[in-house]
């Protein structure tokens, strides 16, 4: 959203939506290079992802997600 709308402005998105400009600066890194950020919380509290306490029920929702999220072969982006 801030990409779209606010130019890649967190400051904006801030004053304008009232997001914290910090956790936009962050999302706009994990965009920007791919890689997510997890903070020492909740990389180390030894809590098990909900993926990882339900992998039945992940594995059907991922199943039911690519059912619907079919790409033509033929599909071709300007974005090149």
């Amino acid at each position: 959203m801030t990409v779209k709308y606010f130019n890649g402005s967190a400051r904006i998105a801030e004053r304008i939506v009232g997001w914290g400009r910090n956790s936009v600066e962050l999302g706009l890194a994990e965009k920007r290079t791919g890689l997510e950020y997890i903070g020492a919380q909740s990389g180390y509290s030894g809590a098990k992802l909900w993926e990882e306490k339900h992998p039945k029920t992940a594995a059907a929702l991922r199943e039911l997600a690519e059912a619907d999220a079919h790409q033509e072969q033929t599909f071709k982006t300007t974005i090149a």
